[in-house]
């Protein structure tokens, strides 16, 4: 059941541990650092750092080396929080965003605190709840995070799981993020590019 959202000073953490470690991603930080770091080794020299970046959610064997050319291009840039978009593949609901009850999610790579004041902010605007559930069974946001780590340092995460919207609830949801963004926020839409093959229904 979805929750209503808990408030931002919440007196007991809650941390969201990840479900992919060991399967999606390597287990250990010790692999999962090397696995990413040796990805980054094969791109180019990064250009200027964008606040925006499109990045992949399968299975790292599968989608990180392709990762990594974005990764590339915020390695040491100065944000301080980025927003997650993720599709929700798993939990069905409309017109709204689901963030995490958590006050932290975790990797092998150690904790990221969640800016619970930044999702407040969203829901001043756009219909937001809180669901630690949908987070924990939706890869598309946690395949984002032990990039993030490898690449920023001491940063806040303000991830959202989205499903579909109608016009009026895109238009809201586009007002309601824009007051978050700043030049000291990235925004990562995390995305299924394309699924190929006859299992998808799509095989031109």
């Amino acid at each position: 059941m979805i929750q209503d959202i808990p408030p931002p000073d919440s007196p007991a953490p809650r941390v969201l541990v990840s479900t992919l470690a060991g399967s999606w991603y390597p287990a250990t930080a010790e692999a999962l650092a090397a696995f990413v770091d040796a990805c980054l080794a094969k791109t180019p020299p990064p250009g200027p750092a964008p606040n925006v970046l499109i990045l992949p959610h399968a299975g790292y064997a599968y989608s990180a080396q392709t990762a990594a050319y974005g990764l590339r291009r915020i390695l040491g840039a100065p944000f301080r929080r980025v927003v997650i978009l993720a599709p929700s593949h798993r939990a069905a609901f409309s017109n709204r965003l689901v963030a995490p009850e958590a006050d932290a999610v975790s990797t092998p790579l150690g904790r990221i605190p969640i800016d619970r004041e930044a999702i407040h902010r969203v829901a001043g605007g756009m219909d937001v709840a809180c669901n630690d559930a949908i987070h924990a069974n939706e890869h598309a946001a946690q395949i984002q995070y032990p990039l993030l780590q490898r690449a920023l340092k001491d940063f806040t995460i303000a991830p959202f799981i989205v499903g579909p919207m109608d016009a009026h609830a895109t238009r809201r949801a586009a007002a309601a993020l824009r007051g978050i963004l700043d030049d000291k926020t990235l925004l990562v839409v995390s995305s299924d590019f394309t699924h190929y093959g006859e299992d998808f229904d799509y095989a031109p």
